[in-house]
């Protein structure tokens, strides 16, 4: 097997940038598996919408041997990967630039939504984060990566660093965008939902003048709501 290019080298010429956006939502907590392998008979069913309120990362090259990231609502932080902390506030998108190896880079965040305001801000960086790394392996041959793949694996990284079961309909709707229902009842572990578009792009304008989304202003902690 030949050996990978590292992620700093291969940005050599420039940044790399990727944006996922928010979402609103309808049935939340039936994406968690504890719920929807147990209900799988009733057919659960998520609903969301994916909002104009989009996550941007930027991944350019930084100090060698340094991964330092910086957010929107957060300190800016910098480790060396093999002692980047997962339970920090950046844990997830350390454990993302983990998963790709990716030491000697700069990510910078900037989310049009508010920090922990329940849009699934955190989920839509991850898929950003995913999503860019995956487009800098591509420009040195690496296969294109599915959409779904790019939402699982965000997914599957979110899980593990959080340490409580993680929904899996913010990573979907940052993967795939648009108004979509969710249904969790498929048999198959490996791609564990079915999209049902619920409204075509063509209306998206017409629905967006019947909508109002208020932000109250309380933070929210997903890690601590699902535990």
């Amino acid at each position: 097997m030949s050996q990978r290019i590292p992620i700093r080298e291969l940005l050599k010429n420039g940044c790399v940038e990727a944006s996922a956006p928010c979402r609103i939502d309808m049935g939340g907590t039936l994406d968690l598996s504890t719920f929807y392998l147990s209900l799988r008979t009733y057919r659960p069913c998520t609903f969301n919408i994916a909002l104009d309120l989009r996550t941007t990362v930027t991944v350019k090259p930084g100090s060698a041997g340094i991964t330092r990231i910086k957010s929107s609502g957060f300190e800016p932080s910098a480790f060396p990967l093999s002692q980047a902390p997962f339970d920090h506030p950046l844990g997830l998108m350390f454990a993302i630039a983990n998963y790709f190896d990716a030491e000697g880079v700069e990510i910078t965040i900037a989310s049009a939504s508010p920090p922990r305001s329940a849009l699934g801000g955190s989920s839509s960086a991850a898929v950003a984060l995913a999503a860019a790394f995956q487009a800098i392996l591509s420009t040195a041959g690496a296969a294109v990566t599915p959409v779904q793949e790019t939402a699982l694996l965000a997914h599957a990284l979110e899980g593990s660093v959080a340490g409580v079961p993680c929904g899996l309909q913010d990573h979907l709707a940052a993967a795939y965008g648009g108004i979509h229902a969710w249904y969790w009842d498929r048999e198959s572990a490996a791609l564990p939902f079915q999209k049902a578009p619920v409204v075509e792009p063509a209306r998206f304008t017409e629905i967006e003048s019947h909508v109002l989304v208020a932000y109250c202003g309380v933070p929210h902690v997903s890690k601590d709501i699902n535990g």
